[in-house]
């Protein structure tokens, strides 16, 4: 081999050999890297055992998982942190949920940890506390509950209404959100976990990633008794309509009282007890209906007044529990939404021969004597079992 062709191979050996001096290359800054076929920044932060935080702090990367072979990358000295600690992020936290927690001001995390930018943290990103003291030992990690995720169950929190809290419908859900836009799901479950409400509630401000409160006022059907339920806030997946984040509150439901008031109506109705029915009466109409017929829209002294005159006075009642009066008017009227409950009673008029269907509704949450049907002997068209 000529000299001329000695020296050409040893400089082509010497181009191709830089890149690995140069891997590991040391600086004040701390060792310069440069990516090698293979390599992601985890490795590369093994390799060096430096933080990967550190690494993606001091290099400016907005994805750790896109580096490319060739280029360089700054591996700091770490150094250590007095009167600090050192926070691991997870999932879901925010620069100003760490902050909140340990107490301290965002921007003195942001200047303990040197070019961190305060709207790209990550997951396992190490992050400085200051002021906080020494990082404490590590302590065992416990063994992880597979059906509930910490991080998760926190970012979405119930503000109102409170645990155990008596509530009405409609019902105002109030809180904080970390991470969504637009809308939530709200929904309302009885004491046997049935769905009696479902609405939504909109983030009013708050960004994603960034802490955020929503409000939303839902209605829910009222039980007839009260009862311990539940009110549910959470997100839907708008891959496939899952539920994603769930935070829930046990409440006390509010009852209509539906069962009371329908023995204290028959016991006024059978007892022919007007001062006791007056008190059954809404505040506002009630509808005195004749079959086959038109309907009044009477104020509670009137119904009360043509009751002891005309229909009530002269009868011998009868409030039956055992018939299914809804069933039995199936066919003949549509019953409006505000109707509750009918019951069935006979025995009504001079002749004792006339029947009443008595309507039972709603009326700030509490059940209410709301209107009836009369019907007399000779229209009567169905047959009672």
């Amino acid at each position: 081999m000529t000299r001329s062709r000695l020296l050409a191979l040893m400089l082509i050996l010497t181009m191709l050999a830089l890149p690995l001096l140069e891997v590991g290359r040391a600086d004040a800054q701390g060792v310069t890297h440069v990516v090698q076929p293979g390599e992601t920044v985890y490795a590369i932060a093994r390799r060096y055992s430096a933080s990967l935080g550190a690494i993606v702090s001091a290099n400016g990367l907005l994805n750790p998982n896109l580096i490319f072979v060739g280029q360089r990358l700054t591996i700091p000295r770490e150094m250590p942190s007095p009167g600090g600690q050192v926070h691991i992020v997870r999932r879901g936290e925010t620069l100003h949920m760490i902050a909140h927690r340990r107490g301290v001001d965002a921007a003195a995390i942001v200047a303990a940890n040197g070019s961190l930018n305060p709207n790209r943290i990550f997951v396992g990103q190490q992050l400085i506390i200051p002021g906080l003291g020494p990082t404490p030992p590590p302590r065992p990690t416990p063994t992880p509950t597979p059906t509930v995720e910490c991080p998760m169950a926190e970012l979405i929190t119930i503000d109102t209404p409170t645990l155990v809290m008596t509530v009405t419908s409609p019902i105002a859900v109030t809180g904080l959100v970390v991470g969504f836009e637009g809308n939530l799901a709200v929904r309302v479950l009885d004491g046997t976990g049935f769905e009696i409400g479902l609405g939504h509630a909109t983030i009013s401000s708050g960004g994603m990633g960034e802490q955020g409160p929503y409000t939303g006022v839902v209605s829910f059907t009222v039980p007839h008794a009260s009862q311990m339920g539940r009110v549910q806030v959470y997100s839907v997946s708008p891959r496939d309509g899952a539920i994603e984040h769930l935070a829930s509150v046990s409440v006390m439901l509010q009852g209509t009282g539906l069962d009371e008031r329908i023995e204290a109506l028959k016991a006024a109705l059978e007892g022919k007890s007007y001062a006791a029915l007056l008190g059954l009466l809404p505040t506002e109409d009630f509808l005195f209906g004749l079959y086959q017929s038109d309907g009044l829209v009477l104020t509670a002294a009137e119904v009360v007044g043509l009751l002891e005159q005309e229909y009530l006075g002269p009868g011998e009642v009868f409030v039956d529990f055992s018939v299914d009066a809804r069933e039995l008017l199936e066919d003949r009227i549509a019953l409006g939404p505000g109707i509750r409950h009918v019951v069935f009673s006979t025995g009504w008029g001079e002749e004792h021969a006339d029947d009443v269907f008595l309507f039972i509704g709603e009326e700030r949450g509490k059940a209410i004597w709301s209107g009836m049907l009369y019907v007399l002997d000779e229209l009567r068209d169905y047959t009672v079992p």
